[in-house]
């Protein structure tokens, strides 16, 4: 936390209660912010001693994003390792170009001070910043000083890190004219989110829908922002797509960022829902080991060993290594295993070139959980959380491997460019029974089939850009070019019985596992699918505390579908689609004003174009998916950055979403959903609120209208509760508690309901967790979900589709080693 010193005005008291701090903190003091600068014109005309001149004159290697001026003070002053004092008003609402490459501390600050009216002057060994000859010295003289160290920078950046799920540089959320929530590294272990889906889950304003048609994956989820589905998966900024989200473990990743709302500028032609981007972790530049085993309920196990650090005496080359495992089990019987192998190797090719060589593999298996039917009257039955209506021997197995590689220069002008390349090859393998139909009132009976369906997925994803700042009309702007590919080739063949008859709904499926060679129905599909594009965003500094953002992409887009399909060996269709769209321009626009050092107010308005590759039972592809987003609110910064709030109103408009065709028993057809309207509040609070206590929490209100009488589009009440509030807190007790802390989390969800009248009703859970310190470097801690062993419907599929329980209350025990 920051330090309070003395309210004294004069300098020479100020300059000695300076060097008496930088004495104390050392290198680590980084910045006097908010001080009393000195006032008298003897002080403003004192000549810089030799040390001043010394430090002024030193070289070192800054590398600072774009952000406040501020921020970038205090990060030339944390490379430099010198103590430098700015009066508050004197920066507030001000920005500073990113920063990169070796240079003295003078030149760096005259950098970031570049277009602001202020310059640095030089006494003794303090650097004080005061505005330019011939500017105003009025706001100088009243605030007390500060001295912030490096712990409150590092403890901002661990709580509530810069991101880049809305812009190709690291913003903070202020700078963002959009929502965004962070679920950080912390967060993950305090909760035990073993899976990107489970993260997602406890993420404010995310709605999962679990899966069980004949797609990819059998054991996934379809993510949900404001009642429209997140399709836009980036891994550290790089484009991918997703349809159904498989559980991929969160080992290898640092934090997992979602933007809510459209999100077409960087990554592709525009979804409506927004952008999840999972960061990898990184290697460091110190050694460390991390290490976690962990047992629970429902034979639950994981563990986990992380290795980073140097691997030269120059600390010019360095990597990380992380091996995981874990088995998931739910009350049900149903499982989930999965291995996960991640390296990743980073070397300095020059002074200001760094490139980056990594690769990762995950292979799972398990029993899929299929959910339960309810009756065709729209009745819902009751079954325990522990009934299982399917074959034991239903089965999936998939294995993803992923290389990817990047290289990144730093031009002396502050500019940087990044090429990023990526390669994803997924297989995939279904083989399960599974009810077609509600349940018949009178024999108590569904339809069901199974099924065998290999699957494969291969995805390339190419993005290369140039960042930096520019001068304009007297002030410094923030540009970004760039450009990206993407190319995704699947591959399916389900082959499934049909006329398999009909089951008791709580014993669906035959007792054996059948064999592959299934040819009652047969589709083989093949698809082609690529989107290529050009992009710029540019961030005008209109005035001190008033930003202009605009952009666009300029995309094309083309896919070929192909697939045949037979009955008993009879040909049923044989069809080749082909589509495209040329020269389709998503643009973006926001401002940001900030009202003072701690808020802003920001106002964004975003597009939707996402083709739909999906098909009716004619052979027709459904239209585009179209729409836009209006998005208004503040946000607020407290406490060194250490915590951040936001408050937003929201509408968007959407037409042609895909939604399964109700009279199509095989699963693979579709039909546009209704126009659809959403719009509400979105509130966010997140950090470290007061000392010791972290929280991250949000409060999610959805008022939704359909625009038209398309029946399709009553799913949409499936994926849109009115009322959804997410919170975790983990609290550090203090004096002599200091080793131990508690945590508590809470998920509230209303009602939601699909077709047919058919009604899931609300729920709220808590969960809880503690934490005993054994020594510097070991941690026990034991979690506890649903602690009140609540009865709910986690996810609604409706008449004919799956319907899904929670687990009942489970408890997992960790142990977490840290050196």
């Amino acid at each position: 936390m920051s330090k309070f010193i003395s309210r004294k005005r004069g300098s020479a008291a100020l300059r000695a209660a300076a060097r008496q701090q930088a004495r104390a903190a050392s290198s680590a003091l980084v910045l006097v912010g908010a001080l009393a600068a000195a006032t008298s014109p003897g002080t403003a005309m004192a000549q810089p001693a030799s040390a001043a001149l010394a430090k002024a004159n030193s070289v070192h290697d800054f590398s600072i994003p774009a952000q406040s001026l501020g921020q970038s003070i205090m990060a030339v002053a944390k490379a430099a390792g010198t103590p430098i004092s700015v009066n508050s008003s004197l920066v507030a609402g001000k920005t500073a170009p990113a920063l990169n490459g070796s240079m003295s501390t003078r030149q760096a600050l005259q950098r970031v001070l570049a277009g602001s009216g202020l310059s640095p002057e030089f006494e003794q060994d303090l650097i004080v910043i005061r505005p330019a000859a011939g500017g105003s010295q009025a706001a100088t003289a009243t605030l007390a000083p500060v001295v912030v160290s490096a712990n409150a920078e590092n403890a901002a950046a661990r709580f509530n890190p810069p991101t880049t799920v809305g812009s190709k540089e690291a913003l903070t959320q202020r700078e963002i004219p959009q929502t965004v929530s962070v679920i950080t590294q912390d967060q993950i272990q305090q909760q035990n989110l073993t899976t990107v889906t489970e993260a997602l889950g406890r993420s404010p304003g995310i709605t999962l829908i679990k899966q069980t048609d004949n797609g990819s994956f059998i054991n996934a989820s379809t993510v949900f922002s404001r009642g429209w589905q997140i399709t836009d998966y980036n891994i550290d900024g790089i484009p991918t797509t997703i349809t159904n989200l498989p559980l991929s473990s969160t080992a290898i990743y640092d934090r997992i960022e979602v933007l809510h709302g459209a999100s077409g500028l960087y990554t592709g032609l525009g979804g409506a829902g927004g952008t999840i981007n999972v960061v990898r972790k990184q290697p460091g530049k110190e050694y460390q080991f991390n290490g976690t085993l962990g047992g629970g309920t429902n034979n639950t196990y994981l563990g986990d060993l992380d290795v980073t650090g140097p691997l030269n005496e120059a600390g010019t080359l360095r990597g990380r290594g992380v091996v995981a495992w874990q088995r998931t089990g739910n009350d049900n019987g149903t499982f989930n295993k999965t291995a996960t192998f991640y390296g990743i190797l980073e070397g300095d090719i020059g002074e200001a070139t760094t490139a980056q060589l990594g690769a990762s593999y995950e292979t799972s298996t398990g029993r899929p959980q299929v959910g339960f039917p309810i009756y065709s009257t729209g009745k819902m039955i009751h079954p325990s959380q522990e009934e299982y209506f399917y074959p034991s021997w239903n089965r999936y197995t998939s294995d993803t491997g992923t290389i990817f590689g990047n290289i990144q220069h730093k031009f002396n002008n502050g500019w940087v460019g990044k090429v990023n390349a990526t390669y994803i090859d997924t297989n995939a393998l279904n083989n399960f029974a599974y009810q077609r139909s509600a349940i018949n009132p009178l024999t108590n009976q569904v339809t069901g089939t199974w099924s065998y369906q290999p699957f494969s997925n291969e995805q390339q994803a190419y993005d290369a850009y140039l960042n930096g700042p520019f001068q304009l009309f007297g002030r410094t702007h923030q540009l970004t070019v760039g450009t990206n590919y993407r190319r995704v080739r699947t591959k399916s063949d389900l082959n499934s019985k049909l006329t398999s008859g009909f089951w008791p709904f709580d014993d669906v499926g035959p007792d054996d596992r059948p064999s592959t060679s299934l040819t009652d129905y047969h589709v083989p599909t093949n698809g082609i699918q690529e989107d290529y594009g050009v992009y710029a965003n540019s961030r005008f500094s209109l005035a001190d505390p008033l930003t202009l953002i605009v952009g666009g992409r300029l995309g094309w887009y083309n896919a070929t579908t192909t697939f045949t399909g037979t009955y008993n060996n009879i040909k049923l269709f044989d069809r080749e689609n082909k589509y495209r769209y040329d020269n389709k321009v998503t643009p973006f626009a926001g401002l940001v004003y900030d009202i003072n050092k701690t808020y802003s107010a920001y106002f964004s308005y975003s597009t939707i174009f996402q083709p739909n590759s999906a098909t009716d039972q004619s052979g027709n592809i459904i239209k585009p998916l179209e729409g836009e987003q209006y998005e208004v609110g503040l946000k607020g910064t407290y406490l060194d950055g250490k915590a951040t709030a936001s408050v937003a109103l929201f509408r968007g408009k959407q037409k042609n979403r895909p939604v399964q065709d109700p009279s199509d028993p095989t699963g693979q057809f579709f039909v546009a959903g209704g126009d659809a309207r959403t719009q509400g509040v979105e509130t966010m609070l997140s950090g470290e609120i007061f000392q010791g206590l972290v929280v991250s929490t949000g409060y999610t209100y959805l008022n939704t209208k359909l625009m038209d009488d398309n029946a399709a589009g009553t799913q949409f009440w499936q994926v849109a509760p009115k009322h959804m509030f997410k919170f975790w807190g983990n609290y550090k007790l203090p004096g002599q508690l200091h080793d131990w802390s508690v945590g508590a989390g809470i998920t509230a969800v209303s009602n939601t309901g699909v077709d047919g009248g058919v009604r899931a009703p609300g729920y709220a859970l808590t969960d809880a967790r503690v934490a005993y310190q054994l020594n510097r470097n070991v941690e026990l801690a034991i979690n506890v979900s649903n602690i009140f062993d609540r009865y709910y419907i986690s996810s609604l599929g409706g008449n004919t589709g799956a319907n899904y329980l929670g687990n009942g209350r489970t408890a997992l025990l960790t142990m977490r080693a840290t050196y």
